[in-house]
């Protein structure tokens, strides 16, 4: 039932084919996500047209050799979508708000890369032994998925240690 469920998510995939696609944010989360974005242009799965971020001194300049943007620059073009790359559910919020009142299509960019991956994310989860893991897994896959920070009976104080 919990693999149906998870599947079933992973099957509602953002329709993100043919648009211009735009990474919002081009701090520290932005920059780990380079090598995977990289591959994801090389399977053909999704071209990054550049850059959004509210910095006005970032506006021109480049990142990773794409363009940097400011958001009302999303307004004056065609069939766009923005990928929400941060991990905070705070900044999540705030940069979907802020598409909204642009009219813009935006997603978490773990949602697209998950749902692009459907496959090996089911995979993974059908390695998993025990029903907690997999209890587990779904969780932080469908918070990573929504934007939001996994339930605090999710996350074991010991698992630093």
């Amino acid at each position: 039932m919990l693999r149906q469920q998870l599947a079933t998510i992973l099957d509602n995939r953002p329709k993100i084919d043919n648009k211009k696609i735009y990474i919002w944010g081009t701090g520290n989360t932005a920059l780990l996500y380079q090598e995977g974005l990289r591959r994801l242009e090389q399977e053909d799965s999704l071209h990054i047209e550049g850059y959004v971020d509210n910095d006005a001194h970032k506006w021109g300049k480049y990142f990773f050799d794409k363009t940097i943007i400011s958001p009302q620059n999303l307004v004056e073009q065609n069939n766009v979508c923005v990928l929400i790359c941060s991990p905070q559910p705070h900044v999540v919020g705030a940069v979907r708000r802020q598409l909204t009142e642009l009219r813009v299509e935006g997603y978490h960019i773990d949602e697209v890369i998950f749902k692009l991956h459907r496959k090996e994310v089911l995979q993974s989860f059908d390695l998993l032994k025990d029903t907690f893991s997999k209890k587990v897994y779904a969780h932080i896959i469908m918070c990573r998925i929504q934007g939001k920070y996994p339930q605090e009976e999710y996350i074991s104080p010991e698992q630093f240690c």
